[in-house]
């Protein structure tokens, strides 16, 4: 067993894999959890953020409600006074206008990020004020063109008083899973008979089902998953040993 399972050693130990440009964040994230990308992987999501999706005109009963909607750009309008909020004026489908609020950023860089004429998907709080729907501060930005990076449910992760950004290290999350669910597990390393005494996932599946959601992890399913590999955490590092006497 101990032969057979010496890829999933070597993949679980592998250094996390990082974009050149980010190498200083990897950095910071080495320091607090560690290089390999099973320490990446056993930093659990503390909840998870659901986005539904709105497709019909907006009305009254969206009003205080979180959504994501496809909205198109129209044009950024100036503050003229420096505590006024900064608004983009946008348009869905339905050609209803909708303002985009934000305070205390820089107009370049909302310039940069939301192009005019552009289509992306905006997720938000819906407000109504002065005749207008209008979304405060959105929670998520997505290109249209990247549409495939829009995540229904995400993980969010808790950084105790490390200041991490929570995009980048979702962005390294994925990237490092890709390893995972591209890879072959072999048969499992975990005892059958422990696996059905605990109602353990198998390893990969257990990775990927709470990093990756496709729907709702319970706590009880949370705390399942993070004994798991923490059981996997210790049994690699004694087979790892155990190759290095042999």
């Amino acid at each position: 067993m101990i032969e057979n399972n010496n890829n999933s050693i070597n993949i679980l130990n592998e250094h996390i894999k990082v974009n050149f440009k980010n190498r200083g964040f990897y950095e910071k994230v080495k320091n607090i959890f560690g290089k390999r990308i099973v320490d990446l992987f056993l930093h659990m999501p503390t909840e998870y953020i659901h986005r539904i999706s709105l497709n019909e005109k907006l009305n009254n009963s969206h009003i205080n409600k979180n959504f994501a909607i496809e909205l198109k750009i129209i044009k950024h309008e100036k503050s003229f006074h420096k505590k006024s909020p900064y608004t983009i004026f946008c348009k869905n489908k339905f050609e209803q206008i909708i303002k985009l609020i934000f305070f205390n950023v820089s107009p370049s860089y909302m310039k940069n990020i939301l192009h005019t004429e552009k289509k992306y998907k905006i997720t938000g709080t819906i407000d109504y004020f002065s005749n207008f729907y209008q979304i405060i501060h959105p929670e998520n930005i997505v290109e249209y063109e990247k549409m495939d990076n829009f995540e229904t449910i995400e993980p969010v992760y808790n950084f105790n008083r490390n200041k991490l950004n929570r995009k980048i290290f979702r962005n390294l999350i994925l990237k490092n899973l890709k390893h995972i669910v591209s890879f072959t597990f072999p048969e499992e390393w975990i005892d059958q008979k422990v696996l059905k005494k605990f109602k353990w996932f198998s390893l990969k599946e257990s990775i990927i089902k709470i990093h990756k959601p496709k729907k709702t992890v319970k706590k009880s399913e949370i705390e399942k998953i993070r004994r798991r590999l923490a059981y996997d955490e210790i049994l690699s590092n004694f087979l790892i040993i155990y190759h290095l006497k042999k």
